[in-house]
């Protein structure tokens, strides 16, 4: 099991060297070209967009190891949930574009900055977001909510993604945050890794936070996380 795990460990640490100097130079091509070859630059977001899901898995497959064993100590600082998220949709909507979905956002006014690590909670979002958009078909909705939770004594916020996509089915519910594990459904816009979910829940819960989801169905579904002020 240790030789597996550090074979896995190595091919994947030399596969993020190339994706990211890949995910550099599409930046610089696309930063490069005129605005009026407006074609190519969308051929080129999607690229990227592809590129930095393919990093995004990489560095989800090192991180939930180190996680598991506690070797990512948390570069905590006052986090703007809602600046956060802005930046969080914009590099994903060329993905949104292409699958033709689209999203709101639904985030309550002044709430207080979080006590976090930004580039573990942003990923959080992204792989939740990406996760919605694989199992929610063309011409859907996908929405990421923020608020106060209502219990005063709790002093936390809840933030979450909700889609209106395939839903997940019950007995399956108790299993999605563990590593490895796919959804069995008729419908996917493609192949998961099994990872996204397992990492979110370790990244959560190393804030002292929880995640967990509601869902339908046939009608969608709802990520909730809450983290402490």
């Amino acid at each position: 099991s240790r030789l597996k795990d550090d074979l896995t460990h190595m091919l994947v640490h030399d596969l993020r060297s190339p994706l990211s100097t890949l995910n550099s130079s599409m930046s610089l091509l696309k930063n490069s070209l005129p605005e009026e070859f407006f074609d190519a630059i969308e051929y080129v977001e999607i690229a990227q967009t592809s590129t930095e899901r393919m990093l995004m898995m990489v560095n989800n497959l090192l991180d939930i190891n180190r996680l598991e064993n506690q070797q990512v100590p948390l570069k905590l600082q006052s986090v703007s949930l809602p600046v956060l998220i802005q930046d969080v949709t914009a590099s994903l909507r060329p993905s949104l574009r292409e699958a033709n979905i689209n999203l709101m956002l639904s985030i309550e006014e002044n709430l207080p900055p979080l006590q976090a690590d930004s580039g573990l909670l942003g990923r959080v979002i992204t792989n939740l977001v990406d996760n919605a958009i694989k199992f929610t078909p063309d011409g859907g909705e996908i929405c990421i909510e923020a608020r106060l939770d209502p219990e005063v004594e709790s002093r936390s916020v809840i933030f979450g993604v909700r889609d209106n996509g395939t839903g997940i089915p019950e007995e399956e519910m108790d299993r999605i945050f563990q590593k490895f594990s796919r959804l069995k459904t008729t419908y996917t816009r493609r192949p998961g890794s099994g990872l996204g979910l397992a990492f979110c829940k370790l990244v959560v819960e190393s804030h002292g936070g929880k995640i967990w989801v509601e869902s339908e169905l046939g009608k969608g579904s709802q990520f909730n996380i809450r983290i402490p002020v």
